[in-house]
């Protein structure tokens, strides 16, 4: 189910889009350097009343990308160390603060501006009923 809801999420943000399988076969012909492959990252997440919720991730293997030296790439998520110094400093001060995360921040990246757009296929043992088989997807964010 969480792997559904991850792959769902992506298509109604935009992040991804399905592609025909006209389209699918002629990026397999001329442009298999274009589709990179994404696996699915799984985890359990233990909740404030102390169940536990399977949380999915879908993961682009973004060194495989034929850009990755012409593209300039940010991915500004603070380590634990400046967390924790962030809130010795905010401690110290008497200040107030707050941690939020953000949910599917590759959904919410930029819109890509390539002229030749990066492509994947669902994950091994994904499947949705948004995605005809043989179908990719169009990568329509910056990775």
């Amino acid at each position: 189910a969480s792997r559904f809801k991850e792959i769902d999420n992506l298509l109604k943000m935009g992040a991804l889009s399905v592609m025909t399988l006209k389209e699918s076969n002629r990026y397999r012909m001329y442009l298999p350097e274009y589709i990179i492959p994404s696996n699915m990252l799984d985890k359990w997440k233990l909740q404030d009343d102390g169940s536990m919720l399977a949380k999915s991730r879908n993961v682009l293997i973004g060194w495989k990308d034929p850009m990755i030296y012409q593209l300039e790439r940010r991915a500004p998520t603070p380590t634990q160390e400046a967390i924790m110094v962030m809130l010795q400093w905010l401690a110290s001060f008497r200040a107030s603060g707050m941690i939020s995360d953000l949910t599917n921040a590759f959904g919410q990246s930029r819109r890509t501006n390539r002229e030749t757009k990066l492509a994947t296929e669902l994950p091994k043992g994904v499947k949705h009923p948004s995605v005809p088989p043989g179908c990719l997807l169009k990568v329509e964010t910056e990775l």
